[in-house]
């Protein structure tokens, strides 16, 4: 089982010791065995991986639209109007970098 502090960026990292409530005695993990239905996310593939992809996508979307509003080609000086639409398509490319990198 691997483990790390809560809302850090470090390494997970392979757990060695717990520690059980009203317990002075610190057990090796090998020898305890563990509730699988917790509710606590123990390993990184409990982790909630709809919000995961929803986080990428928004920053996938603001990267996206950041780049085009840069791109002076997609202004029409004359009627100082967007040929596209910016909203529409850069959710559209983020959509489809999140199914990429979810197939991946």
């Amino acid at each position: 089982m691997k483990a790390r502090k809560k809302n850090s960026n470090d390494e997970w990292a392979e757990v060695k010791y717990v520690q059980l409530d009203n317990s002075d005695i610190l057990y090796k993990q090998e020898y305890l065995e563990f509730d699988i239905l917790s509710t606590e996310p123990n390993t990184i593939s409990q982790i909630d991986d709809e919000k995961h992809w929803q986080d990428v996508k928004e920053r996938a979307a603001i990267a996206a639209m950041q780049g085009m509003l840069a791109n002076p080609e997609l202004l029409d000086e004359s009627s100082l109007d967007y040929r596209i639409k910016i909203g529409m398509a850069s959710v559209g490319y983020a959509n489809e970098l999140v199914e990429r990198l979810k197939n991946k």
